[in-house]
């Protein structure tokens, strides 16, 4: 990991998972990466799997 940090990152880094791999962005990077009102990633792979929530809590049984 240590090869991966480069002069421009040295002055502050925040290490984060990104699609199964650790990724070391600038600091300066956060405000693009996050939503800091709710502290959470703004790109979330699983939002897209929020449409089969929906289809498995119909139940064809009623």
């Amino acid at each position: 990991m240590t090869g991966a940090i480069t002069p421009a990152l040295r002055a502050g880094a925040c290490v984060g998972l990104q699609n199964g791999h650790v990724q070391i962005h600038n600091l300066e990077d956060l405000p693009r990466l996050a939503d800091a009102a709710h502290r959470r990633p703004k790109e979330q792979w699983w939002l897209d799997l929020r449409f089969i929530t929906r289809l498995m809590s119909h139940s064809g049984a009623q």
